[in-house]
């Protein structure tokens, strides 16, 4: 798939391009389980091939403020992605709202060349209200 290079897609990782363990939730809040989960290898190979062409592509992921979530998936990425730029890597916390949080990054409203895959519907919506392209991630 050619995407357009103006374009900026926005992966999500748990349940996206890391595989997502159904547990309950205390479980993701313990330490080891975001830095344990597997990888969506052929997503990663679209990823890789798609920044090698000079395709946008950022990693955009919520985390627990009060784990190791953070630095755990800092690691998964650069265990599963080095390639990608730290500065391509954006990390909101928790049950913040995604398309809020780019918007007040890029300080201008999303538009349709910024695409979100993510596999949590709500974040979905909330980035197609803002003006932007969304798919889901199955």
């Amino acid at each position: 798939m050619k995407l357009k290079s103006e374009m900026r897609v926005y992966f999500d990782m748990d349940g996206t391009i890391a595989k997502w363990r159904d547990v309950p939730v205390e479980e993701t809040r313990k330490p080891g389980y975001y830095a344990d989960l597997e990888p969506e290898v052929e997503l990663l190979d679209f990823m890789r091939d798609a920044m090698k062409a000079g395709e946008n592509i950022y990693i955009l992921s919520s985390y627990y403020t009060d784990t190791r979530a953070l630095l755990e998936k800092k690691k998964w990425l650069d265990k599963y992605l080095p390639e990608i730029d730290s500065a391509h890597c954006l990390f909101v916390p928790y049950g913040k709202n995604k398309a809020e949080f780019i918007e007040a990054m890029l300080h201008r409203k999303l538009s349709t060349a910024d695409i979100l895959i993510d596999d949590h519907t709500p974040n979905l919506h909330r980035w197609e209200e803002a003006g932007a392209w969304r798919e889901v991630a199955e």
